[in-house]
């Protein structure tokens, strides 16, 4: 009976438990990356690269020189977000197709190393917590912000989308954490060089998309602030970062472009967006915090409670209402560019990172909260000392199992599912093989190019095929970038 007793009040290890979650994650991303070596470039993809090639071609420069051209024309004709149509004009496909999956790997990676860093750099820097404690911390959120983003078809797999927000939101993190190193560090050299970084990377995360621009306006100004409350002298070395944010939101958002874009779409006035962000932000909440996550979640309670119970910090109700009500702000202003510009928030790429922002501010006010528990007196009973009881594991283990087994979606609901699916199931190689068989008709001696219809599509790798019209845009990017006088895919005998 005692050895029962003494085997269900086993608990893991710091070190066996970041080694658990970090095994956990490598697996969930081995699909993720293997998926993405079937990834094509499709519509704006060839749209950016095309113009690239043009130009270098036509005045013998570089690509890079090309895609700050692009920028620069789109900037004028179309929208502000110069550091995102840089990237979408160096897609890895005008060095050559077979290289486009580079680019895929890039955004996908981007997202897990900024998350990490983010989850890790607040567990050591802010919380004080143990190297172990911090990685687990940082896996399983990582964890949790891969496997259920919004959706991977946008966010992982189609390049133009994906460099626009995937990759500005997770250089934008990485800016915040740039910007925390600046407050935390005590010697001068690092003060600067982290100043300069954090500048650096702000004004390329100000140039990506709307949603994160604003955001990161906010999350500059209120770091700036909370430094000179606590750090005093040091927050003058995030001046320079704060600057870059301002004049790169600006170059953003009143680019002559946006105006020309703005007049293609009905939205609501400044204020009617704004207050409207908190009530859709309320309305997404049932996407955005379901069973599936919250489970994944409970995984972090015992991690972040021991951080917090060792941290040494006092922590305080009014800075929890603080934190709580500026995280509210923070997540509705997400909705607010969409509102102010379109009336709508229906975009999948944009709802992407929403999603994201909701899910670390999810953690940091559990954690905060955890924080708030913790300092409850124990009257005398014995502190709590466990880690992850291992039954406490199985609980959760078959309950994850019972909701996987009910999610009637779970391919588009858990991305690692679906790409192991679409691996498993030879949809991916054999979508492939088909677009391999029409590269060979592109790069043959024919002007007028005529597809058949994809047999297979995978909806992870596309969500719709070029069009039977030759004049459509989707098709006159494809047929400008490969100098082909038309493009099109045969209409189907049904029609």
């Amino acid at each position: 009976m005692k050895k029962t007793i003494k085997l269900f009040r086993y608990t893991f290890s710091e070190k066996v438990t970041a080694l658990i979650c970090l095994a956990g994650l490598i697996l969930t991303m081995i699909p993720i990356y293997r998926l993405s070596y079937y990834s094509i470039p499709y519509y704006d993809d060839y749209g950016a690269a095309a113009g690239n090639v043009a130009w270098a071609k036509q005045f013998g420069t570089s690509y890079l020189t090309g895609a700050v051209v692009h920028a620069r024309q789109m900037w004028w004709a179309w929208e502000g977000t110069y550091f995102a149509r840089v990237m979408m004009a160096l897609d890895p496909v005008i060095w050559g197709e077979k290289y486009h999956f580079i680019g895929i790997v890039m955004i996908i990676t981007s997202l897990l190393f900024s998350v990490f860093v983010f989850i890790y750099m607040i567990c050591r820097k802010l919380l004080r917590a143990a190297k172990w404690d911090s990685v687990s911390s940082a896996a399983i959120v990582c964890e949790i912000t891969v496997l259920f983003i919004y959706t991977a078809q946008q966010g992982f797999y189609w390049y133009n989308s994906g460099v626009k927000y995937i990759l500005g939101f997770s250089i934008w993190l990485l800016s915040i954490c740039a910007s925390v190193m600046t407050l935390v560090s005590k010697k001068l050299y690092e003060n600067i060089i982290y100043g300069i970084l954090s500048a650096a990377l702000i004004f390329c995360a100000a140039g990506s998309n709307f949603v994160t621009v604003l955001q990161s306006l906010i999350v500059s100004v209120s770091i700036f602030a909370a430094g000179l409350y606590f750090c005093k002298k040091r927050a003058l070395f995030l001046i320079p970062s704060l600057i870059a944010d301002f004049y790169g939101a600006k170059l953003c958002l009143l680019a002559p472009g946006n105006t020309k874009r703005a007049s293609a779409y009905e939205g609501m006035g400044a204020f009617d967006a704004i207050i409207a962000s908190f009530k859709t932000g309320f309305e997404f909440l049932d996407r955005f915090l379901d069973w599936r996550t919250l489970l994944l979640f409970l995984i972090a309670l015992p991690v972040s409670y021991r951080i917090v119970r060792m941290s040494g910090i006092t922590f305080k109700i009014r800075i929890f209402i603080i934190l709580a009500a500026w995280s509210v702000c923070l997540y509705a202003s997400g909705f607010t560019p969409n509102l102010y510009s379109s009336g709508e928030v229906v975009l999948s790429r944009v709802i992407n990172v929403i999603k994201l922002v909701f899910q670390l501010l999810l953690w940091i006010n559990m954690t905060y909260f955890l924080g708030l528990l913790s300092q409850i007196k124990t009257n005398g009973r014995k502190k709590w000392k466990g880690y992850v009881i291992w039954p406490a594991a199985v609980i959760w283990l078959t309950a994850w199992i019972f909701f996987f087994r009910i999610q009637p979606n779970p391919i588009g609901t858990y991305s690692a599912f679906g790409a192991d699916f679409y691996l498993k199931s030879g949809q991916a190689e054999l979508f492939h093989e088909e677009y391999t068989q029409r590269l060979d008709l592109l790069h043959s001696g024919d002007s007028d190019i005529v597809f058949k219809p994809y047999t297979n599509m995978p909806w992870f790798l596309g969500w719709t095929d070029i069009s039977s019209d030759p004049d459509s845009e989707a098709n006159r990017f494809m047929a400008d970038f490969y100098h082909k006088s038309s493009i099109k895919v045969e209409e189907d005998a049904g029609d």
